[in-house]
C-alpha cells in the first residue's frame, strides 16, 4: 500500500516512509513477530514453562503471567532506523536507542552480510565487523565512523537507506 510520505507498506514486517515536516528522510521499521525465530522461540519458551511448571509444581497463576510477559515482550520488539537530517536514529524498543550525529559518518555502504558468521546472530550484537543493529535478512547498512567505529544497520532496503544517509550528509 503506498503511504502518504511516498513509501510503501509492504507485507514483510517493515514500514517505510519519509514524514516530511519532521525532519525525517528515511524511516524502515522491522518487526521481531514478522521473523522466523519468532515463530522458533514462543513455543519453546511454552514449552519451557510447561516443564517448569510441571517438575516446580508452580501453580498456573505463576506461569500464565510469565508466559504473556514473553509472547508481550517478543511481539512488541521492534527495529526502527530514521534517517533525519542531521541523525540516524537507531532504536531497537523496547531496549535501546542510539543517535549517530551524521557528522560522525565517515563512509556509507550498503551490502550483503552473514548475520551468524559475522555478528554471532541478530539483535544488538558485536563481533567480528563491529557492531550490528538488525532483526531479519543479510542486508544492510555499513557504516564506518570517524573514531574507526564500524556499525552495520540492518536493512530491508539497504539500497534506500543508504542513498537517504549520502543525502542527508550532503544536504540535499
Amino acid at each position: 500500500m503506498l503511504r502518504p510520505g511516498g513509501g510503501s507498506d509492504a507485507d514483510d514486517g517493515c514500514r517505510r516512509h519519509g514524514l516530511p515536516g519532521r525532519g525525517v528522510i528515511f524511516q524502515e521499521t522491522q518487526w521481531a513477530w514478522s521473523s522466523w525465530i519468532t515463530w522458533l522461540i514462543v513455543p519453546v519458551a511454552i514449552a519451557v514453562i510447561a516443564f517448569i511448571k510441571t517438575m516446580a509444581k508452580v501453580p498456573v497463576w505463576v506461569v500464565v503471567p510469565i508466559l504473556v510477559a514473553i509472547v508481550g515482550f517478543v511481539m512488541s520488539l521492534h527495529l526502527s532506523i530514521d534517517v533525519e537530517s542531521n541523525a540516524i536514529v537507531v532504536r531497537l524498543f523496547p531496549l535501546m536507542t542510539r543517535t549517530i550525529p551524521l557528522s560522525e559518518v565517515q563512509s556509507v555502504e550498503p551490502r550483503t552480510y552473514s548475520p551468524i558468521r559475522e555478528y554471532g546472530g541478530w539483535g544488538i550484537r558485536q563481533g567480528s565487523s563491529g557492531t550490528a543493529y538488525n532483526l531479519m535478512g543479510d542486508r544492510g547498512v555499513q557504516l564506518v565512523l570517524r573514531s574507526g567505529e564500524r556499525v552495520l544497520l540492518g536493512s530491508q532496503e539497504a539500497d534506500a537507506l543508504a542513498r537517504a544517509i549520502e543525502s542527508a550528509k550532503s544536504g540535499r
